[in-house]
């Protein structure tokens, strides 16, 4: 299944509408909104506001601004990666060539969806904490917590550096846009929960074919004997395993804890579709600032590759699936194992001499 262009934006682009108009953002009316094709709006109302301006726009008008915005986004990353490298070319090439042949990007502009933007959020609070600017890291991490709640996975790390102003700022955003939207809107807050269920991972032949998370990936591995507390405990694995990182791995600062945690959400849910693999991409960056070996070049290729779905045509044997299912998942284990493993230099110069940059 090869989905439309634009389709998850346009669930934002409705979401928007409806917050305009008094409706549910959860509520989908064709008869209202008339866009080219249409996924359901699965985020906590707080990101549908995001939506209202571009409601103002034709739906294709404002799939385009919004490409523009995942755009400049993109580059403003690249920026501030550049910097962290002191500007050495040498330093950040490396790192430039890995978010530029992603290929999973290609998928994010054209579904239109939100990942790149998670990801950029949280490369600005790596940026800003690195550099001592907590403000606009504390700023720039809450924004995320409201953006797309998977971030929310990181608080050990903000809690480990005593550093609780993104989580209450986050925590008082979520509650003022999200208790009146349930409230006037019944029905609400049981859509958006439903969207939270962890029980199962789809089916691989199915449209979640498309999940390469690390769920799936133990499902064909496992075989019938899977069962969705399995699920379940892969979730509270991954949340184990990223505290005592935290804990223990000393030689991660609090920016590449909050990267790291941001790729282990990817091992942590259920789907795990390949768009999302774009947020990998600030872990990716902060390991190649501080290791560059055939190693990290061979886990950032398998990274951005592109899956080898159109190469196996007609039914798919169990080798088949293995491969294509294993791919993601087995490439992002790697990469979060050589963060916690590498404890070279973990920056080329000070952060006050990069400061010097900024003002």
């Amino acid at each position: 299944m090869i989905a439309e262009t634009g389709c998850d934006f346009y669930a934002l682009y409705e979401a928007g509408y409806n917050v305009r108009h008094g409706f549910s953002v959860y509520e989908h009316d064709p008869s209202r909104v008339a866009t080219p094709c249409h996924y359901s709006f699965r985020y906590w109302p707080s990101a549908a506001l995001v939506g209202v301006p571009l409601s103002f726009l034709s739906p294709g008008v404002a799939y385009a601004a919004w490409i523009a915005l995942i755009e400049l986004a993109l580059f403003a990353c690249l920026g501030a990666m550049y910097l962290l490298c002191d500007r050495r070319l040498t330093a950040f090439a490396p790192v430039a060539a890995s978010w530029l042949m992603f290929s999973p990007l290609f998928l994010e502009w054209r579904l239109g969806q939100y990942s790149l933007m998670q990801a950029a959020l949280v490369t600005f609070a790596a940026f800003a904490y690195r550099t001592e600017r907590p403000r606009a890291a504390a700023a720039s991490f809450a924004a995320s917590l409201v953006w797309k709640l998977n971030t929310w996975i990181a608080a050990p790390a903000l809690i480990r550096a005593r550093r609780f102003a993104p989580l209450i700022v986050a925590a008082i955003v979520l509650l003022v846009t999200g208790v009146p939207h349930f409230m006037r809107n019944a029905g609400s807050l049981q859509a958006f929960l439903a969207n939270l269920s962890v029980d199962g991972v789809g089916d691989e032949n199915g449209f979640t074919r498309g999940n390469l998370g690390l769920a799936m990936l133990l499902k064909l591995l496992i075989g019938e004997s899977f069962a969705p507390w399995m699920v379940q405990a892969l979730f509270a694995a991954c949340i184990g395993v990223g505290v005592v990182v935290t804990w223990r791995a000393r030689h991660l600062d609090l920016a590449e804890q909050l990267t790291f945690w941001l790729a282990l959400s990817l091992a942590a849910y259920r789907h795990t579709w390949e768009h999302h693999y774009v947020m990998a991409l600030p872990a990716l960056g902060m390991l190649l600032m501080r290791r560059r070996d055939a190693i990290v070049y061979l886990v950032a290729a398998l990274l951005a590759l592109p899956t080898p779905y159109h190469l196996f045509r007609g039914d798919w044997t169990a080798s088949h699936e293995l491969v294509y299912h294993a791919v993601k998942p087995v490439a992002l284990l790697a990469l979060l194992v050589l963060i916690v493993g590498t404890k070279k230099a973990r920056r080329p110069h000070s952060s006050q001499r990069l400061r010097r940059y900024l003002t």
